[in-house]
């Protein structure tokens, strides 16, 4: 759907846009380039046309600057330009035509320039003027010069159209001089002929007197091939009065021709482009989209918290900048949900501790309260029993007795206290090397008299001293502890065994006593506070159900392997210590280790 939507929706987009535009291209050149480029052509003729006449007005030319400034407005324009006289006649530098006629004596000259370039020249031709000729002339004359407005020989008449005469004389006379084109037919170019017509059509309508001294633009449209021109006219005024005009012609059919041209090519071209933009859309497009589907499949897996994969940023414009972003943001996700993990797994381990200290603090004051109930309850008993008096001859043994249990009541608040502290958390065990032969020596030292008790002894079983690293105060009660319930639960007149067994980098001690084994079941429970394997004897073996608790807190303190197993006639406790890095400690001064302690 990704794909659909991201690259037919950018295809689709770019390509309409594509041929929005070149719609409007094609509207522009097929309804308002031609429009667009006449105003553009009249604009620049009127201003060149213009240009010229200011400078043909302030400036006296000569007959060759004229000419040359005439070529000089035709190389700007590629249009030719005719300046009228006062009298209406055609000025074409470079090709005036005229006849010299001898009427009484007198030469009087007739202008052919307006007849040859208006259209008339053939008439001319079959007129046969030549020198010595008789001719008739109707038309305007003034200082010896006749506007003919017509012409007879004895070959034809040629009537010519020069507008209203104001005052028309009729002459016959002698041809003198004749100047006119080699080949009439030939000479004159269409275009000339019809810059000619259209003066002479212009002239002939025009009124000469209401001409004002700016540049005038009229249509003219040639009867004979119906092509659309621009008649730029441009008066010289002199004292209010018109001294010459100037014209200039442009033909609107040649960019007629091209927009057609351009618009029937303009169609292959429309297809060309429609079919690059289409190519190039659907190529933009599909990188665009690649793009998208890159952020998406990333982004997705962010959603999904994989932040495994990131995106490839290769351009530096928008989507870019945002592949960086979303780079950076899979990071920080990535780290703050690292970060909350880790609060979480802590917190987790601290609603546990906080669980376990809570279970610990209601078993313990339920095993307290359980231990604390009977010592109290006879203590009570034998204390009400001494008040009332009723057996006075006992007092002595119940005060014992309430003794003897006052003291079992603080060696169980001293146990109570010392396993509060060892689970508190806080704790921590100091380290040192120490000799275990002389704690051994320490713990047999304090536990003489019981092992008198029970006629019981030491035997201690090793291949040397060694020098071990622990908390010797800490692991002094460990070997104690499990001496006293060796002692304690142990046969009479048998032996201890404590043996010291050195394995790679660490000591393993055990303490081995003869008695009844523990079964599978109970072997685990043995280390919880106030178990006893034998409840109906520990009272009267004096044990409070803490020692065994305390040992596993202070061996766990020590981080090193602890544990309780069977043996052939007894039971063995176990636990090991790390040797010191140095190497073994140096032995006692008496080389000699007591192993009957």
């Amino acid at each position: 759907m990704l794909k659909k939507s991201i690259i037919w929706r950018f295809f689709i987009t770019i390509v309409l846009m594509l041929t929005f535009f070149l719609a409007i291209g094609f509207v522009g050149q097929t309804f308002f380039f031609e429009e667009f480029y006449t105003r553009s052509k009249v604009a620049n003729m009127k201003h060149e046309l213009e240009s010229f006449a200011q400078s043909y007005q302030k400036g006296d030319w000569d007959e060759t600057t004229l000419r040359n400034n005439i070529a000089t407005f035709f190389q700007n324009t590629n249009s030719q330009m005719v300046i009228l006289d006062s009298a209406g006649m055609l000025h074409i530098y470079g090709d005036e035509y005229q006849l010299v006629v001898e009427v009484e004596g007198e030469e009087i000259t007739v202008p052919l320039t307006n007849i040859v370039y208006g259209g008339q020249a053939e008439t001319i031709e079959e007129l046969h003027l030549a020198e010595g000729m008789n001719i008739y002339l109707e038309g305007e004359l003034n200082n010896g010069v006749l506007t003919p407005t017509l012409i007879q020989t004895g070959d034809g008449v040629l009537v010519v159209n020069q507008g209203s005469v104001a005052s028309r004389v009729s002459i016959t006379g002698t041809i003198v001089d004749v100047t006119l084109p080699d080949d009439l037919s030939l000479s004159i170019t269409t275009q000339v002929m019809n810059f000619t017509r259209a003066i002479l059509q212009w002239w002939s309508g025009a009124d000469i007197s209401e001409l004002s001294e700016s540049v005038m633009v009229e249509e003219y449209i040639d009867s004979t091939t119906g092509l659309s021109n621009k008649l730029f006219i441009r008066p010289i005024m002199h004292d209010g009065n018109i001294e010459a005009i100037i014209f200039t012609m442009v033909s609107l059919q040649p960019i007629g021709e091209a927009v057609e041209v351009v618009r029937n090519f303009y169609l292959y071209i429309i297809g060309i482009l429609l079919l690059i933009s289409a190519l190039f859309a659907f190529s933009l497009s599909k990188y665009l989209a690649y793009s998208f589907q890159k952020i998406n499949r990333v982004t997705k897996k962010m959603a999904e918290l994989d932040f495994s994969e990131t995106i490839v940023v290769t351009s530096q414009d928008e989507i870019g900048s945002l592949s960086c972003n979303i780079n950076l943001l899979s990071k920080n996700l990535k780290e703050t949900i690292e970060e909350l993990q880790v609060a979480n797994e802590k917190l987790q381990e601290d609603i546990e501790k906080e669980r376990k200290l809570e279970n610990t603090r209601k078993e313990f004051i339920s095993g307290v309260s359980h231990e604390l109930k009977t010592p109290l309850s006879i203590i009570k008993s034998y204390g009400e029993a001494i008040k009332d008096g009723i057996t006075k001859e006992n007092t002595d043994y119940y005060v014992d007795v309430m003794l003897q249990e006052a003291e079992k009541m603080d060696i169980l608040v001293v146990d109570m206290l010392e396993l509060a502290k060892l689970e508190s958390g806080t704790y921590t065990v100091r380290k040192e090397a120490f000799s275990i032969i002389d704690l051994i020596d320490d713990v047999n030292y304090k536990l003489m008299f019981k092992l008198q008790d029970k006629d019981m002894d030491i035997d201690v079983e090793t291949e040397d001293d060694y020098s071990v690293l622990g908390d010797r105060s800490r692991i002094e009660q460990v070997v104690t502890n499990f001496v006293t319930n060796a002692i304690r639960y142990g046969t009479e007149s048998s032996t201890i065994i404590i043996r010291l067994q050195k394995d790679e980098q660490q000591l393993r001690i055990s303490v081995e006593n003869k008695g009844e084994p523990i079964s599978q079941d109970k072997s685990e429970k043995i280390w919880d506070r106030f178990y006893r394997v034998d409840s109906a004897r520990t009272r009267s073996a004096g044990g409070t159900g803490l020692g065994l608790s305390i040992v596993k807190n202070i061996l766990q303190l020590h981080k090193v392997e602890f544990g309780v197993e069977n043996i052939e006639d007894g039971v063995a406790f176990y636990f090991y210590l790390p040797l010191e890095v140095e190497g073994e400690v140096e032995e006692n001064e008496n080389p000699s280790i007591d192993k009957n302690l």
